[in-house]
């Protein structure tokens, strides 16, 4: 599976979901709020304290600035690719993070 067909999967299989989009980006959301999104062939999961540690810990993730200016979105972890055996993972607790918000 590519990296687009494996974020299809994710939103559309996993959490039953219907792809979106914000800014352009394609992604799935709960109501209007986005939990994860598709860029450049990264994951881009909202996540915070240990999970966004491990994520950004993660060779190649980066935080996602999409703009690509001075202010990234903090709170936001784009996931390479290289670890989509991960993506799932991430995506579960991006998914739950935006479920009690």
């Amino acid at each position: 599976m590519d990296a687009p067909e494996l974020f299809d999967h994710l939103g559309t299989s996993l959490f039953r979901k219907k792809q979106s989009s914000m800014f352009g980006i394609p992604c799935f959301k709960i109501g209007r709020r986005p939990f994860i999104m598709f860029y450049e062939n990264h994951l881009v999961c909202m996540l915070f304290d240990e999970a966004h540690a491990e994520a950004i810990g993660l060779e190649g993730a980066t935080l996602f600035n999409p703009k690509g200016n001075a202010k990234a979105m903090g709170n936001w972890v784009q996931i390479p690719f290289a670890h989509a055996d991960q993506w799932e993972r991430f995506a579960i607790v991006a998914h739950d993070v935006v479920a009690r918000m």
